[in-house]
């Protein structure tokens, strides 16, 4: 087993930690995404949800025809339809929230230029703070008839119901 070795305090940051914090910077300084070009990126991530979903749909019933015949009505068949739709659910909600919290956006974000970074710090968001916004905070906004983009038409940053609940914002980093 290995020892525990204490971080030495006056120990310097790696290049790692220097580049991230050199980046928060950057992302802070950058302006706010216009409702416009946020979305454009939700269509682009609406069209690979959508051919992801489709893909999954189609393996799901080259596996029932294969296995159970493509009778559905068998408890084999019903097996393979409940995992084709828990496999689209778990596609669309790894598209969503990977993405954001690795790399700082969904790919149609990351296409147009725009990143979804911490409203204080700049950072990334982590895990969690991202299934708050992509799963929680779009759910309801949805659900209560899109409030989130009428939210967001009466702010001046710009900012809708799933940026707030989740303490996001997000930033035009480039133009593509």
């Amino acid at each position: 087993m290995g020892t525990y070795t204490p971080i030495d305090k006056n120990q310097r940051p790696t290049l790692n930690d220097t580049l991230s914090d050199a980046e928060a910077d950057h992302y802070l300084d950058c302006p706010s995404a216009d409702l416009l070009t946020r979305a454009a990126a939700q269509v682009i991530d609406l069209i690979f949800c959508s051919i992801g979903w489709t893909a999954v749909f189609h393996l799901c019933v080259a596996l029932s025809n294969s296995v159970a015949g493509g009778d559905r009505a068998s408890p084999l068949g019903a097996l393979i339809v409940q995992l084709a739709w828990g496999l689209r659910v778990a596609f669309v909600v790894t598209y969503l929230t990977f993405p954001v919290s690795r790399f700082g956006g969904s790919p149609g974000k990351l296409l147009l230029g725009l990143r979804v970074v911490d409203e204080a710090t700049g950072y990334r968001l982590g895990l969690s703070r991202t299934l708050l916004r992509e799963g929680v905070g779009k759910a309801l906004s949805l659900a209560s008839f899109g409030v989130g983009i009428w939210i967001a038409l009466g702010r001046t940053d710009r900012r809708t119901f799933h940026d707030l609940l989740s303490r996001s914002v997000v930033k035009k980093v480039h133009n593509p």
